[in-house]
């Protein structure tokens, strides 16, 4: 579990570095500053995330090794939960504070492109595969890419995987 928990986590920060960087034509050594450094917040906020789900799941492995008290698992998933909140909730005042956030990506400001209540990207002659939020926090991924699909079959695929390997062990200890 915690290598497969890693491995997703080195894959999100690839497609963080490799996310489209555009830069502002009125101040194009700021714009490329700010998005540099939002891409490091990111990166950082992801490596932060894995380190926390690693504790996690080193607790849980103790927990079914040893017998300890099933409601410490209960506990460490709701600290876990809770301080990955914390971190994002921090994150985006600071970014907001700081006006990292305010990302100007051209290609992808026109609203006729983002579907789904302006959650989903979609531009078939876009060749980008991730692209700045323009509503929110982070990047999304361009719908009408190829490559998407592969990226949420993984990421959908994982999640399937981790569920399967943790719920014999919870239901355990939950009960």
């Amino acid at each position: 579990m915690q290598v497969l928990n890693i491995t997703v986590f080195v894959c999100y920060n690839l497609l963080i570095s490799r996310a489209r960087t555009s830069l502002d034509p009125q101040d194009r050594e700021g714009s490329l500053q700010k998005q540099l450094k939002h891409k490091r917040i990111h990166s950082l906020l992801a490596w932060s995330a894995s380190l926390l789900m690693v504790i996690f799941y080193g607790v849980t492995q103790a927990i079914t090794l040893y017998g300890w008290k099933g409601n410490l698992l209960f506990l460490s998933g709701m600290s876990l939960c809770t301080a990955l909140l914390v971190a994002l909730f921090g994150v985006i005042l600071y970014m907001r504070i700081k006006g990292i956030d305010q990302l100007r990506d051209v290609p992808s400001l026109e609203e006729k492109h983002w579907k789904w209540l302006g959650r989903l990207y979609v531009n078939p002659e876009d060749p980008a595969l991730i692209v700045p939020n323009t509503r929110g926090f982070g990047w999304t991924i361009n719908w009408a890419n190829s490559r998407s699909k592969i990226i949420i079959s993984a990421i959908l695929a994982v999640l399937v995987i981790e569920f399967i390997i943790c719920y014999p062990i919870f239901n355990k200890y939950l009960q």
